[in-house]
């Protein structure tokens, strides 16, 4: 520890805890300035395997701190002072908690005494979060001369913090520490003996390593549901695997793409869920439809499955939720963590058990058994083809729609690139029109509770966490001005590999699409919103390249130009929200025209 550690009570206790965290495997932090929090601050800033980065405000320090944990999976600690500062953190923790995302959220607090006294910059902390987070813990005081025990029960505390992080399902926590003064690091006769003892709870473990070692196995699938969901299958030709929001493992995507070769089922995989961007791809005959937002309303019933196979929580699409909901197919949901997910109220079957394991179990069974019906993989296959014609002719009549800008971004990223999406059109762009590449990209979108506010703060936790490659995020404008002053963070971080894509369609075009877009007024002045703004000024202001274009190719232009040279840009694209009204329709009717020429 260093001398500041040795000045006081507040900063020992302080200094403890944080070095308890980083023992743990916290590398970073994100801490808003704050006088309460300064013995947190000092400690965090003097703790060498913790990297420490300085937000000028908490609701975007928040979600900067989500997006770095959602990037590592690792847990990340953000920290604020009192008072309604730590408010500010509320949006970040909800969307951790609907999204499995490890946050340890630390609050400073005022002591005890002056809790319900009318105390300046005082409101009621304890248990702020409410159910939305893992565990909450209401530190105790800092005691002067503390005995070991309680050091010990500090440092164990921190252990804890990581591992109700990280538990099932993974989540934000929540502790909360009340200091008197001093804050700062001034030496106070007799907090501290002299010298420290040499015990474990003032020392810590001599060897480095955390106070307590937390071990947590995996759900492995017990044999008679291996057997049961293969026979289940072996006996389901029609069958479908559904992959929703949460993304996946790796190695459960590529059990996942086995069993689906073997079976012959195809996979309706939300853009999120990573089964759509990456090596996995190689395996011949698996089909990977993502035109089922176009396709679903006129599935033809030939194609109405028997089996569902559900992964991964809840999807982004509409249409593939409904098909969810009015499938009279059996329908198995499996779950990783225990989290129950299940909107539409139609599982038949709820399984908890590690999908890698349960599905390469499974494959491991039918992998000898050919139970694949080819026509019924070959007719989802031709299905999302035609989506892919329809798209293509739609973007051939329509050449600079909006919708089809996601589609130039994910062909300029290259191999290990981050995407991360807003939420109202982006992600839906992203949805119908991201095809299948074989190229592994990370995606990454705020689908918990699909708030517009902090994308542009998640999105750069995201570059700060891989700044070795290339993080793009595609926005719209009422969601980038939410939360453009985020933009400091760039500077503030030294990030290089950040580049926003912002679609600007004058105010909130998604809005078109509800019901209420045919009462005018009120359309206009209470939910469209139209704007006339431009965010030049925002480049200009927090340094960043910019370019304005109503054209996709400069677009991709301008993108492939700030990736290679590792220059953070801000691309506007002015789209015309009646053109995008014009696909949709155009779209819908080709789809419909397609099917239904097909079934005659």
């Amino acid at each position: 520890m260093n001398a500041h550690a040795h000045a006081n009570r507040n900063t020992f206790w302080a200094s403890i805890f944080v070095d308890e965290l980083a023992r743990a495997g916290v590398q970073h932090a994100v801490v808003a300035p704050g006088s309460r929090s300064t013995p947190l601050a000092l400690a965090l800033a003097n703790t060498p395997h913790i990297q420490v980065v300085s937000l000028l405000d908490e609701r975007g320090a928040a979600f900067f701190a989500l997006g770095m944990a959602r990037a590592t999976q690792r847990p990340v600690v953000v920290l604020s002072s009192s008072g309604t500062a730590t408010a500010n953190f509320y949006p970040a923790v909800i969307e951790a908690a609907q999204t499995r995302v490890p946050l340890i959220v630390i609050t400073a607090d005022r002591p005890h005494e002056l809790r319900q006294s009318g105390a300046n910059q005082t409101i009621d902390q304890l248990k702020l979060y409410g159910d939305h987070v893992r565990w909450f813990f209401d530190m105790p005081l800092p005691e002067a001369t503390p005995p070991d025990h309680v050091l010990r029960a500090v440092r164990q505390l921190a252990v804890r913090a990581v591992a109700e992080a990280t538990g099932r399902p993974r989540g934000p926590v929540h502790l909360n520490f009340p200091f008197r003064k001093p804050l700062e690091p001034t030496p106070v006769p007799h907090d501290l003996p002299t010298p420290l003892p040499n015990t474990l709870g003032y020392r810590g473990r001599s060897d480095g390593t955390p106070f307590t070692h937390v071990r947590r196995g995996r759900l492995h699938p017990d044999d008679e549901t291996v057997a049961w969901l293969s026979t289940l299958m072996q006996n389901t030709p029609r069958g479908v695997f559904v992959l929703g929001k949460h993304p996946l493992s790796e190695e459960a995507v590529d059990a996942l793409a086995r069993l689906a070769r073997v079976t012959g089922y195809p996979v309706l995989a939300d853009a999120l869920s990573g089964a759509r961007f990456g090596h996995h791809l190689g395996y011949a005959g698996v089909v990977i439809c993502t035109g089922y937002e176009l396709f679903l309303p006129f599935l033809p019933k030939t194609l109405t499955p028997d089996l569902i196979v559900h992964l991964g929580g809840m999807p982004v699409s509409a249409q593939l939720e409904n098909f969810l909901a009015r499938t009279p197919a059996m329908r198995i949901v499996i779950s990783e963590d225990g989290a129950w997910e299940d909107a539409v109220h139609t599982a038949h079957h709820w399984i908890e058990s590690d999908a890698a394991r349960l599905l390469s179990a499974i494959y491991a069974t039918l992998s000898d058994r050919g139970t694949a019906l080819l026509g019924w993989t070959s007719a989802w296959g031709a299905i999302d083809g035609m989506v892919r014609l329809a798209i293509e002719s739609a973007r051939e009549m329509y050449p600079d729609a909006e919708e089809f800008v996601i589609a130039d971004v994910l062909n300029s990223l290259p191999e290990e690139s981050a995407l991360v999406v807003g939420n109202s059109l982006p992600v839906r762009h992203l949805d119908l029109f991201g095809r299948v590449l074989r190229r592994r990209l990370h995606i990454f979108a705020n689908r918990g509770a699909s708030g517009i506010d902090g994308v542009v703060s998640t999105a750069l936790g995201v570059a700060a966490a891989r700044p070795h490659h290339p993080t793009v995020l595609v926005i719209g404008d009422v969601s980038f001005y939410h939360d453009m002053n985020a933009l400091l963070a760039v500077q503030r971080a030294a990030l290089r590999n950040i580049h926003i894509v912002v679609l600007n369609n004058g105010g909130g075009a998604i809005f078109k699409r509800l019901p209420i877009a045919q009462y005018d007024p009120p359309f206009r002045d209470l939910f469209y919103t139209a704007h006339a703004m431009h965010f030049k000024p925002v480049a200009d202001m927090f340094g960043m390249a910019y370019v304005h274009t109503a054209s996709r190719a400069r677009v991709r232009t301008a993108l492939d130009a700030a990736i290679a040279t590792e220059t953070p840009t801000l691309i506007e694209f002015q789209s015309d929200p009646e053109l995008s009204e014009h696909v949709r329709h155009f779209l819908r009717d080709m789809m419909a025209d397609l099917i239904d020429n097909q079934t005659k």
